[in-house]
């Protein structure tokens, strides 16, 4: 009887065993917490409780790039680069969208880098010249989802139009004078640019604030 006794107790020892190691301990404070994918059992001064995760992740930085300039406020590509980060360790999922609720969420990309952050490189933009606002969404391994983060982009594809050109002189060393730059979406970098004692056609070329040119 003693033997099947210690048989038992061995039994029950090592399937304990096998428990404790399957989890990971965290020491917080002299407490401690042991968590699974979506439930967490702390020990606190002796007791143990059970209770789901149900704090959702916070979004840190999120903010649409122009790839080559590196801008974030204009761009002429309607690929572009969204970065996000967050300082939540549980993190497991990220999503982007144009409608602003989670419930638009209909692809969750992977994001479980310790590195807290993604960069989501060729990121489209809807068509057509314009703003352009994108969310940001995290969701952690309990699934809880993060409040929206906005960023927004002026998309801008269109070349500027040259506009008015006024001559302030004209003489024998030439014309000089001013053409104007018209860009309704993303503006101009100079609203005018000058020329000076030209003898012969020449092309003075404008460019707007999203990298566009026109001559």
């Amino acid at each position: 009887m003693k033997t099947n006794h210690h048989k038992k107790l061995l039994i029950s020892s090592i399937f304990l065993f096998m428990i404790v190691i399957t989890l990971i301990v965290i020491t917080i404070n002299d407490s401690y917490a042991f968590y699974t994918n979506s439930y967490e059992i702390e020990i606190l001064t002796g007791s143990i409780g059970n209770f789901k995760d149900n704090d959702a992740p916070i979004i840190k930085k999120f903010y649409l790039k122009e790839d080559v300039t590196g801008t974030q406020k204009y761009t002429n590509q309607v690929r572009n680069l969204a970065y996000i980060s967050w300082e939540d360790e549980d993190v497991a999922s990220y999503c982007l969208n144009t409608e602003g609720t989670k419930e638009a969420c209909s692809v969750w990309n992977d994001a479980s880098s310790s590195a807290k952050e993604v960069e989501v490189s060729n990121y489209s933009l809807e068509y057509g010249d314009g703003t352009k606002t994108v969310y940001a969404f995290i969701k952690d391994y309990a699934n809880n989802v993060s409040e929206a983060k906005s960023d927004s982009i002026i998309l801008d594809v269109t070349n500027p139009e040259c506009g008015d050109v006024v001559k302030t002189s004209v003489g024998s060393s030439g014309v000089s004078g001013t053409v104007g730059c018209i860009d309704v979406t993303s503006g101009c970098v100079n609203e005018e640019e000058t020329f000076s004692n030209l003898k012969s056609t020449t092309y003075k070329t404008i460019t707007d604030k999203a990298g566009n040119t026109n001559s």
